[in-house]
């Protein structure tokens, strides 16, 4: 949903109300994690593809991407308040 100046009058709210509930939101709705990469390409392929990639244990082990719960949009966690404050970069 977009939200207008319009709307922000109709609700009787700030801007930057707006904008720190939805910070509140996406991070409580989706939470950040740091996953390893094998992980990551592991999980996106289907059992019929994974003998297409023999190598996957060339793959670094200490490559690592941050994401959410979803795995869609995941940088948005760069922004989170907490998440880099609060979790261990390896787990």
């Amino acid at each position: 949903m977009r939200v207008t100046k319009t709307l922000l009058s109709h609700w009787n709210v700030s801007e930057s109300e707006v904008l720190n509930a939805a910070r509140q939101n996406t991070e409580r709705l989706c939470p950040g994690k740091i996953m390893n990469m094998l992980g990551v390409i592991s999980g996106m392929l289907e059992p019929s593809e994974k003998e297409l990639f023999p190598d996957t244990e060339k793959i670094p082990h200490d490559m690592y991407v941050l994401t959410n719960i979803n795995q869609v949009n995941g940088a948005t966690v760069m922004m989170y308040d907490s998440f880099l404050k609060t979790e261990p970069l390896y787990a």
